[in-house]
C-alpha cells in the first residue's frame, strides 16, 4: 500500500512559497476543507457506506492540491462555501494548460464535485458544459476501450 507523497510536497512547497498573509488565508482555508473532509469524507455520496482508506486518502491529497492551486491563481477564497463556477472554470482550465491526461482531469473534476456535495453545491458542476468548464473540451475524453480481448483465459485458449 503505497501513499502519494509526491503531488502533497509539491502542494506544500507551492503553499509555503506564499506571502506570509496568503499562505495564512490559504492554511486557514486548507484547515476548514480538512474539517469538512473529516466529517464526511469517510463516506460515499450515494450509498450509506463507507469509502476506502484509498479513497480517504486520494481526497486528503486532492485537498492539499485543491487549496494550493486556487490560492497559486491568485483566487483569494476564505471560506470554502465561497467557492463558485468562476472558480471551478479556472481550475478546470489550469488542469488543461498545465497538460494532464484525460483520466486525470477526469478523477480532479470528479473529486472537486464531491469537495462541492460536503458544502451543498453538488450542482455547480453540472450546471456548467463541457465547452465553459475548458478552452478545448475533448481533452477530458479519453480513448475508447481496445476492440482485442487482452484477457488472460484468450492467451491461455490461443497458446494450447
Amino acid at each position: 500500500m503505497t501513499i502519494q507523497k509526491k503531488p502533497l510536497a509539491n502542494t506544500m512547497t507551492e503553499i509555503e512559497s506564499f506571502g506570509c498573509n496568503k499562505q495564512k488565508r490559504c492554511k486557514s482555508f486548507l484547515k476548514k476543507l480538512l474539517a469538512l473532509h473529516k466529517e464526511k469524507g469517510k463516506w460515499n455520496l450515494e450509498k450509506n457506506k463507507r469509502v476506502s482508506d484509498k479513497a480517504y486518502r486520494d481526497g486528503w491529497c486532492f485537498i492539499h492540491t485543491l487549496s494550493a492551486e486556487l490560492y497559486s491563481m491568485d483566487n483569494q477564497v476564505l471560506k470554502p462555501e465561497r467557492i463558485k463556477q468562476k472558480h471551478c472554470v479556472a481550475l478546470c482550465r489550469e488542469w488543461e494548460a498545465k497538460g494532464f491526461e484525460p483520466s486525470t482531469i477526469a478523477n480532479r473534476k470528479s473529486l472537486l464535485r464531491v469537495v462541492l456535495s460536503w458544502m451543498g453545491k453538488a450542482s455547480m458542476l453540472d450546471d456548467l458544459s463541457l465547452e465553459e468548464l475548458f478552452v478545448n473540451p475533448g481533452v477530458i475524453a479519453r480513448p475508447p476501450k481496445p476492440m482485442i480481448d487482452k484477457s488472460l483465459s484468450t492467451e491461455l485458449k490461443v497458446g494450447i
